[in-house]
Formats: structure tokens, sequence, C-alpha cells
């Protein structure tokens, strides 16, 4: 489930949360350096 904050501040469930409707994902990765999603997304196209 993925969730948009559309006010700024801590999570309180109430209008401000956006239910984006997208599905599950069967592998979610967190990364942030340019040269290691490089290396996932030619990965994944092998």
């Amino acid at each position: 489930m993925h969730l948009l904050r559309t006010q700024p501040g801590g999570f309180v469930p109430d209008d401000s949360i956006a239910d984006m409707g997208q599905t599950p994902a069967e592998l979610v990765i967190l990364c942030s350096g340019d040269s290691s999603l490089a290396l996932l997304a030619e990965a994944a196209r092998q």
C-alpha cells in the first residue's frame, strides 16, 4: 500500500492522507545511489 501525505507533519489517519490505489510489489528497493540503481536496472533487463 502506498500513501501520500498531502499536508506536512506527522502521520495522522485523517483526510490529509491519499491512498494511491497501487497494488503491492514483489520487491521494494530503497536506494539513493545512482550506480546501485543503474546496476539493478541492468540486472532487471537480463
